[in-house]
């Protein structure tokens, strides 16, 4: 949830990885994919890890779409087969969409890796993303490996709900700034392409309708509508939160509601984003360790510095 479409596509840079279309031939960074209402998705797999059968699929957040994990998606190529995807509403998604409940969007999960030929996946998803992680593995156990989390909606009431309304409807770069402002412990990230990027896709037919919805299954009398805490409490796979400390949309002490099988990483100078906040961690953590659980591995490429 609360993420941006911050980067353009095309300053992503691919070197070293093929990417391979869920339809199975190579074809540029998007292509179509109809399971459900997704209609893009992109997958990415290192020359040697193209036939191995772990794969992370990666769910971002409200407002959001697949480049939000552009500076963690490459690395993490390397040992794993990745797929991002646009959530419906997102993106180059389906706009229009009849029902947003966590639960529907779970199910669209599962539709997606059973189209896919996907068995089991490791789910890195972010705020209303991570949301959507819990309740599929919570629905779908048998297809979940492992939950990476990062700043995940469920865990308590608190949340600025004030950002979600005025980032629907905000209609000027000054409005959205500081809305997109919150998200960021560093605010030097946003750019001007940046604000224009996001209100040309807040201007698309349906997406404020749409995101409007989805609002409704976050926010109910401006607190969380979702209580995770027991799903998420009871999952039998191998879980990692991570909060930035410093997040100002949904607090970071919410971890303090998890038992202690799940492993916290709290992100010291780091907001609401952290995933791009801390690009640089996935370059540095580049070995499976064996006490290490995927879902620890996953976190640590995600968000250790170098």
């Amino acid at each position: 949830m609360f993420n941006c479409n911050a980067f353009a596509e095309n300053d992503y840079e691919v070197p070293k990885y093929s990417l391979v279309s869920a339809l199975g031939h190579p074809k540029g960074l998007r292509f179509s994919m109809t399971a459900g209402i997704i209609s893009s998705v992109r997958k990415m797999s290192s020359t040697y890890s193209v036939t191995n059968d772990e794969n992370i699929l990666f769910i971002h957040g409200f407002g959001g779409d697949l480049n939000n994990w552009m500076f963690n998606q490459n690395e993490l190529s390397e040992k794993f087969n990745t797929y991002a995807i646009d959530l419906p509403g997102h993106g180059m998604s389906e706009k229009n969409i009849h029902s947003s409940t966590l639960d529907d969007l779970a199910n669209l999960i599962s539709s997606f890796c059973i189209a896919n030929d996907i068995n089991s996946v490791n789910l890195v998803g972010h705020s209303f993303g991570a949301g959507i992680s819990i309740k599929t593995a919570s629905l779908y156990p048998d297809l979940i490996n492992s939950l990476t989390l990062i700043s995940p909606i469920g865990l308590g009431k608190e949340i600025d709900s004030a950002y979600l309304e005025n980032f629907i409807n905000a209609e000027s770069r000054r409005d959205l700034k500081k809305e997109i402002e919150k998200l960021y412990f560093n605010s030097d990230i946003i750019t001007r392409d940046m604000l224009n990027e996001v209100l040309k896709s807040l201007r698309i037919d349906n997406v404020q309708s749409t995101l409007s919805k989805i609002q409704n299954e976050i926010i109910i009398n401006g607190e969380q509508k979702n209580n995770l805490i027991d799903e998420i409490n009871s999952t039998k796979v191998p879980v990692c939160v991570v909060w930035g400390k410093e997040d100002q949309i949904i607090p970071s002490n919410h971890h303090q509601v998890l038992n202690d099988r799940i492993k916290i990483i709290i992100e010291k100078d780091c907001g609401h984003m952290a995933h791009i906040e801390k690009p640089s961690v996935a370059v540095s953590y580049t070995h499976l360790r064996a006490h290490e659980t995927d879902s620890y591995l996953v976190c640590r490429r995600l968000l250790e510095k170098k």
